[in-house]
């Protein structure tokens, strides 16, 4: 909800002017995909691949340079960087592309997929067998055989169906043979899949740079500690989300992208905290 504003700055007069007019590319496209769209799918590179390519059109040569007229973000799967004749290029779909035809944003980490692969491992883990319990929310159960009347295959048979009964809505309670004794093992400790899947959740926060309170996971809180809902989230505009915006915003500002002495920014307005109106100017 922060679109990309253009600002001109005027050395002289020490003041800003909003230019974002004469780059439309920033607010419009032309193709299906919204301006949103763009940057919600560039930031999702961002966070999971830890780089994301726009292709850009640009217009007939103005004051010695060629201006944008339009950007598109291309999916992950088609663009990739080789190494041809000693130089890196980008390759969109098999095919080369021109320095001046794309603009890289590159991520402030290699990507999720990249330094959290052990935590992203573990919580897919945690997550199987939370469902696995869930499914067969009792404890161990062994069918242990009194003697040797069953075969082999109709052993499996008695594991695949008491397993499927337990899943049912009365699969509290079952029945077994008379071979076949019922014993149960251990607990379940619930808690731990309470709280591996915080400690993921706020393990991938830290990753990406967001706290904990922003995710709704457990924080440590003092009793002296006062914080309010306001103050977390001022505390995420002004601390967490920079860590995504400012490389973009720092790819977007250099020279083969907007002119010389002029930078590309989010407008925050939004993110800031309004004064509440105090409603219709009653007379005495």
């Amino acid at each position: 909800k922060f679109p990309l504003r253009a600002l001109r700055h005027d050395e002289a007069t020490g003041t800003d002017t909003d230019i974002t007019t004469e780059h439309a590319w920033l607010y419009r496209t032309n193709s299906a995909v919204s301006p949103y769209e763009r940057m919600a799918w560039t930031v999702d590179d961002l966070i999971f691949y830890g780089a994301s390519v726009w292709l850009i059109d640009r217009g007939a040569p103005v004051d010695g340079r060629r201006p944008i007229l339009n950007a598109e973000w291309i999916p992950q799967h088609r663009w990739e960087i080789v190494l041809v004749d000693g130089e890196y290029r980008l390759e969109v779909d098999g095919m080369q592309i021109a320095d001046d035809r794309f603009i890289l944003i590159n991520s402030p980490h290699e990507g999720l997929l990249n330094i959290g692969q052990d935590t992203l491992r573990g919580g897919h883990a945690i997550e199987k067998a939370w469902v696995g319990r869930i499914r067969n929310p009792l404890p161990l159960v062994d069918l242990h055989q009194i003697d040797d009347q069953l075969e082999p295959h109709e052993v499996k048979q008695l594991v695949d169906d008491w397993s499927a009964a337990r899943r049912r809505d009365d699969g509290a309670v079952g029945s077994t043979p008379p071979s076949v004794q019922l014993n149960v093992h251990g607990d379940i400790k619930h808690e731990l899949f309470v709280e591996g899947r915080n400690a993921i959740r706020t393990d991938i926060g830290s990753f990406l740079n967001v706290r904990v309170a922003m995710i709704d996971g457990t924080i440590g809180v003092d009793s002296l500690t006062y914080t309010t809902k306001d103050g977390e989230r001022n505390s995420f505009y002004e601390f967490d989300l920079p860590f995504w915006t400012d490389p973009i915003t720092a790819r977007l500002s250099l020279d083969d992208v907007v002119p010389r002495g002029s930078r590309v920014r989010f407008d925050m307005y939004d993110a800031h905290n309004l004064p509440t109106p105090t409603g219709r100017t009653v007379e005495d």
